[in-house]
């Protein structure tokens, strides 16, 4: 990348932003953020919502939106983005909606394509999504699944911004693994971000772009457009983000036991702060939260990246020096105690049972409480991956998927 001054990154901003898009893909048709609750839900000292927002037209989400009792609205607001096989009832969700709602932050966890009640079976793990036929028939006319995940996370922030008692202005996304993915393309599109804490990335050479076909073929396209630093600096002008991961992340780097992601993500930080110094030296909103051994977990739920959101969203539910001070236990303990079943890949201490927590008295939705459909909703076009192929198919989308070139 070469040095930039503000007016000439100004400029490449726009294009690389619609470029992106043109890459992802979005609906021929857009709606405006609206959403049904479905039932309110006064729940261990938190209020859970049930609700279902639209996304295109047919096109619905089902969600919990766990809300703070402890302060007064207006909140802000942090939506989950869901990693591979992960939905609003898997354990990363299941802890992250209580726990930012006792730090005063409304938190959505939302079912993404193809898992849980949008899936034509309601089965959760499924990973519909990376199947090859998907990505065949959704690249065919200009939509991915990436670009999906992305558009529909973008309208649940829509839906937030909606709300009265969320404040606008005040809005944030984490994920990890695939949800690190989907929150760093949404981190550089949606301006209305101001919060973001990506984990477990793809932060490798830019020759190296990995995984399955939803995540890999987008970033092979658009790393042909713009290096990882680039994408994190259109976010510069709006969003603050923390990058946090482990350096022995054996699951986005197989090969390397982790260090030529962590590596990968040197570089792309300092192109990344060069960007944000180009907006009144603010380097300070963009860094990194490195565990040294840590593998593929949630850091967006450690104490250092809860301690960013809450300063960065300007939280009211715990202050600080309150958190900082508090102990904190791993996340396979906590597993263990509410009977949370943790998918035997990542039930390991190097993965998700070594994250270390913040010790807030939380306890995870009973599995009774979590359905926001009816049984003859279950399947049905509105909500599936199956039946937002078809319509993809009937109606295209606003852009193709050409091969694209930036000046």
């Amino acid at each position: 990348m070469q040095p930039l001054d503000l007016e000439t990154w100004t400029r490449r901003r726009v294009a690389l932003q619609r470029h992106l898009w043109q890459l992802l893909g979005r609906p021929a048709v857009e709606v405006s953020p609206s959403g049904q609750v479905r039932e309110r839900l006064d729940w261990d000292g938190l209020i859970v919502e049930k609700i279902v927002f639209e996304t295109e037209p047919g096109q619905s989400v089902p969600a919990l939106l766990y809300l703070p009792t402890d302060c007064p609205p207006p909140w802000p607001a942090v939506a989950i983005s869901m990693g591979h096989g992960e939905s609003k009832s898997t354990p990363g969700p299941l802890l992250a909606g209580p726990l930012f709602a006792r730090l005063g932050i409304a938190c959505l966890c939302a079912d993404p394509v193809g898992e849980e009640e949008r899936n034509a079976t309601a089965r959760q793990g499924s990973r519909a999504h990376d199947a090859a036929d998907v990505s065949t028939r959704s690249r065919a006319v200009g939509r991915k699944v990436m670009g999906k995940m992305v558009w529909d996370l973008m309208m649940g922030l829509g839906y937030l911004a909606s709300r009265p008692d969320v404040d606008a202005t005040r809005l944030g996304c984490a994920g990890v693994s695939l949800g690190g993915t989907v929150a760093g393309y949404l981190l550089a599109l949606d301006e209305r971000l101001r919060m973001a804490i990506p984990s477990g990335w793809f932060f490798r050479p830019e020759d190296q772009a990995i995984g399955k076909d939803c995540s890999r073929i987008p970033a092979e396209q658009f790393l042909s457009l713009m290096t990882n630093g680039e994408l994190l600096g259109l976010a510069a002008p709006h969003c603050a983000v923390l990058i946090a991961n482990g350096d022995a992340d054996t699951v986005i780097d197989r090969d390397g036991g982790g260090m030529g992601a962590v590596r990968g993500l040197g570089v792309s930080l300092e192109q990344a702060q060069a960007i944000y110094q180009l907006y009144d030296g603010a380097t300070s909103r963009i860094g990194t939260c490195l565990e040294p051994g840590g593998g593929h977990r949630h850091y967006y739920l450690s104490k250092p990246a809860l301690l960013f959101a809450v300063t960065h969203l300007a939280a009211s539910g715990a202050a600080s020096s309150e958190l900082t001070q508090m102990g904190e236990r791993l996340f396979g303990d906590w597993a263990d105690a509410h009977g949370v079943a943790i998918e035997p890949l990542y039930a390991t201490d190097l993965h998700f049972r070594g994250l270390r927590l913040p010790d807030l008295p939380v306890r995870p939705l009973p599995p009774a409480y979590r359905h926001c459909l009816t049984a003859d909703e279950i399947g049905s076009d509105r909500f599936t991956l199956e039946g937002w192929l078809r319509a993809a198919e009937r109606g295209g989308s606003t852009h193709t998927d050409p091969g694209l070139s930036i000046q």
